[in-house]
């Protein structure tokens, strides 16, 4: 139990870092869903134009589309991620929070 307590003391800023992110991905995600019609898109800002612009599409794959229908192949991806960072955290010095906190940003983009 004292490990435990001892690695979460290192893993809680994270964690944290980790469920803001995850969080608002689904919040934007759900705008999307509820205000731009599918294969749509939306100039927010008209003094940007075309600079700016959201578009309602759908991938199911990774980055420009690529490895599509891969769903197995991406959770086996983000499992092993998500273990290496958390097990990493804790060989993490105590004085490293940016570390922590990109650690976090990866961990909720996992």
């Amino acid at each position: 139990m004292q490990m435990l307590a001892s690695w979460f003391r290192k893993a809680w800023l994270v964690l944290a870092v980790a469920g803001i992110v995850i969080l608002l991905d689904q919040w934007t995600k759900e705008l999307v869903r509820n205000n731009i019609p599918d294969y749509t898109s939306m100039i927010p800002i008209p003094a940007l134009g075309e600079y700016f612009v959201f578009e309602h599409v759908h991938n199911y794959g990774a980055a420009f589309g690529i490895f599509q229908n891969q769903g197995n192949f991406f959770i086996i991806v983000a499992v092993i991620v998500t273990i290496g960072i958390l097990a990493y955290v804790r060989y993490l010095p105590t004085d490293a929070w940016f570390v922590r906190v990109l650690l976090g940003l990866m961990l909720g983009g996992a």
